[in-house]
């Protein structure tokens, strides 16, 4: 991946609407099972399953396998490999390797193609317009003044525009609103 994919990347994963990742609103939606990552990706709940079952993915040989590593379908039928570093022996992993296994139970493998969503959109396509409503969403519907500044004006006209605008100049009416003595 060239380095301007990969800070692309790293600004996705690591950019949050309230307390959900941005990369949380993408799912992948399961064909063949070959593109998406079995515990990095969110496929199946609303996040990776590394973050819902850490435990489990700590003894996981393989963290970057594909659904179609663990997930194997004959007919009805759902078979789940596992490929562990050690048996999940205490009672939470026991637990934990449950819960996975209810969730999976329903996952069917097919020959299409794997496809990925996007769950904040109406229609489910990406769209920065999307990407930019979650973004805003969270910001207070207050003044968001930009100030264009201009280069061949000297640095100190600039800051006392921009000072005007966002009315931060200590006037006397301005301190006489803060009931501030002269």
């Amino acid at each position: 991946m060239s380095s301007v994919w990969s800070n692309i990347a790293k600004v996705f994963i690591s950019t949050k609407t309230g307390e959900v990742p941005l990369c949380n609103y993408i799912k992948g939606i399961v064909g063949d099972g070959k593109e998406i990552s079995f515990w990095l990706d969110p496929w199946i709940t609303g996040e990776p399953l590394k973050v819902r079952f850490p435990n489990l993915f700590r003894l996981e040989s393989a963290k970057k396998c594909k659904v179609a590593d663990r997930v194997k379908s004959q007919g009805n039928e759902t078979e789940l490999v596992w490929e562990w570093r050690s048996v999940p022996a205490s009672a939470e992993a026991a637990d934990s390797l449950q819960q996975l296994t209810d969730l999976l139970i329903g996952v069917q493998i097919s020959d299409s193609e794997d496809r990925w969503f996007w769950c904040s959109g109406s229609a489910g396509s990406f769209s920065v317009k999307a990407v930019k409503q979650l973004l805003f969403a969270d910001q207070p519907a207050g003044y968001n003044f930009i100030l264009e500044w201009c280069r061949w004006v000297p640095a100190k006209c600039n800051i006392h525009a921009w000072r005007l605008e966002m009315d931060k100049i200590p006037t006397g009416e301005a301190l006489k609103k803060k009931e501030h003595p002269r």
